[in-house]
């Protein structure tokens, strides 16, 4: 069983929410004792076996972390230890809303980088001031779900498009600098989603090659505008600024973000060896929906 091979104390580095996590082991545990000949398409559990297998047992956290950050923002997060990696957090939200329909907080699947707690949450994160060059990353991972094409209260809203805005506002205002120098919002998949140079099977595949678009040229008047007009169509009225919050100029912090798409082959691959990862590649293998691609997952 993979949650043998998983240290409870290696597991709290990556996984601050313990009544969470150890509802997302036991439906691991439920379905490796009880396997469907649909697979495991639980993404939440893909997500931690796969972060975790970045500090498991004999690997060192930094070095693990590290390899995590670089991974995640395919190698240009840089040296160093990425202060933390965690799983399942919630940045403010950028959207605040009257009247019941304010925006609930963006719940991260994983955060990577200069974080800290925000005083008085369990699971609130925000900015966290670094000596070198501030940088965050946000992942959004999808196994075989597709990106959300509305909220609740906001039926135009993208599930992406949310993400970047979360990340673009991302802040601490009682920090020098208040904002990280470096944004990165990172699409996870399965490599089988990302193939194809023009057409895919998701959403996701199209809004992030229009949004990558946006990014290699912020002088194009064809394509900039797409990607704030997304953000700046929200329904729900933008947070107030305060003495601790403030809606930062987006096309000042434009130029500060990457996006990225990995896949969780890249993970396994960039992994450092040890007995969990090979127990995963033993998981995978057996799967009865091959998912992954094969090559890769024997990495």
């Amino acid at each position: 069983m993979l949650k043998a091979l998983i240290n409870e104390e290696r597991m709290r580095l990556i996984a601050p929410r313990k009544k969470l996590t150890d509802k997302v082991l036991d439906r691991l545990v439920a379905y490796q004792e009880q396997p469907t000949n649909d697979g495991l398409q639980d993404e939440q559990v893909w997500t931690l076996l796969f972060t975790y297998g970045f500090v498991a047992l004999p690997c060192q956290p930094e070095e693990g972390l590290s390899k995590l950050g670089n991974a995640l923002t395919q190698g240009t997060f840089g040296a160093g230890l990425p202060a933390h990696a965690w799983l399942e957090m919630q940045p403010l939200p950028p959207r605040q809303g009257v009247y019941g329909k304010a925006e609930s907080n963006t719940e991260i699947d994983l955060a990577v980088g200069d974080l800290e707690i925000r005083p008085g949450t369990e699971t609130g994160i925000k900015f966290k001031a670094a000596s070198g060059v501030g940088r965050v990353c946000l992942v959004e991972a999808k196994w075989l779900s597709d990106i959300a094409s509305k909220t609740k209260h906001d039926h135009s809203r993208n599930q992406l498009a949310r993400v970047i805005e979360t990340g673009l506002t991302f802040q601490n205002q009682t920090a020098k600098p208040a904002f990280p120098e470096a944004v990165h919002v990172t699409l996870l998949t399965p490599s089988c989603f990302r193939v194809g140079a023009e057409f895919g099977s998701r959403l996701y595949f199209y809004k992030f090659r229009e949004y990558s678009a946006a990014l290699k040229d912020q002088t194009d008047s064809q394509h900039l505008p797409s990607m704030l007009w997304d953000i700046c169509q929200a329904e729900i009225p933008k947070r107030e600024s305060s003495a601790a919050w403030r809606y930062p100029d987006l096309t000042e912090r434009l130029p500060h973000l990457k996006l990225h798409w990995v896949t969780y082959e890249e993970l396994l691959h960039a992994m450092p060896v040890s007995e969990f990862k090979t127990a995963l590649q033993e998981f995978i293998q057996d799967e009865p929906r091959a998912i992954l691609e094969p090559a890769m997952a024997g990495a």
